[in-house]
């Protein structure tokens, strides 16, 4: 006659308290603990450290996502699309400089806008007009200006307030004009396309207080920071 099968003992309490007790399992446990506390602060350190990487990642791939989506809704500035509608951008012709000193090489490119549009208000924006006016009509972008690295950022930032203050068209120096801009005084915001998405800032057209220009300076400090070059 076969006897009955033998239940396992069941782990009581002195086994629980043994093992807990056992200095290698001890060990075993805090060092599991500590290595998982080193990997999360070194995992949260990254995190913080390039944060500012990760985001201008984030947004150049949101950007180029809503380029590739949504391109085909912006409207193409054409003399066909311009013809019946109404002027909104008004005949102001915008240059920069950090001077009123003009070299040389430029001053042909200058005078070919200029003499094309005689019924056009000209200004020449200087290092000092530009900061002068950021300070009087936009006082909480002036510690962004002022930091800045290079003057060039300066220039590039101060072309988008120029706009939205006073709307007009914006030229850079060395862009020789061939035929009037006219056409662009009948869309809100114009820019050239650029390839593979986004558009170039040498030329630009915009009504005054426009929304786009609205959203363009209010998001330069969104885009201040370093990544890889600059």
């Amino acid at each position: 006659m076969s006897s009955p099968p033998v239940a396992p003992k069941p782990r009581g309490p002195r086994m629980a308290v043994a093992d807990l007790l056992n200095p290698s399992s001890l060990v075993i446990s805090m060092t599991s603990t500590r290595s998982r506390s080193w990997i999360l602060l070194i995992v949260l350190s990254l995190i913080l450290l390039l944060w500012s990487y990760i985001y201008c990642v984030s947004m150049v791939v949101y950007n180029y996502s809503w380029w590739v989506v949504f391109s085909g809704t912006v409207e193409h500035a054409t003399l066909e699309a311009a013809k019946g509608t109404p002027q909104v951008v008004p005949r102001i012709l915008h240059q920069t400089w950090k001077d009123k000193d003009i070299p040389q090489k430029w001053k042909a490119a200058q005078k070919s806008c200029q003499d094309l549009h005689p019924d056009y208000e000209y200004r020449l924006w200087t290092d000092a007009d530009a900061r002068e006016l950021i300070a009087r009509r936009f006082p909480w972008f002036i510690g962004t200006y002022d930091g800045y690295t290079h003057n060039i950022q300066r220039a590039d930032a101060l072309r988008y307030f120029v706009l939205y203050e006073y709307g007009g068209i914006y030229v850079d120096l060395d862009i020789l004009c061939k035929k009037k801009l006219d056409p662009l005084l009948h869309f809100n915001f114009t820019a050239p396309k650029t390839y593979p998405m986004g558009v170039s800032n040498d030329i630009m057209a915009a009504q005054k207080r426009d929304p786009f220009s609205h959203r363009l300076i209010h998001h330069l400090k969104d885009w201040d920071h370093w990544f890889f070059v600059k």
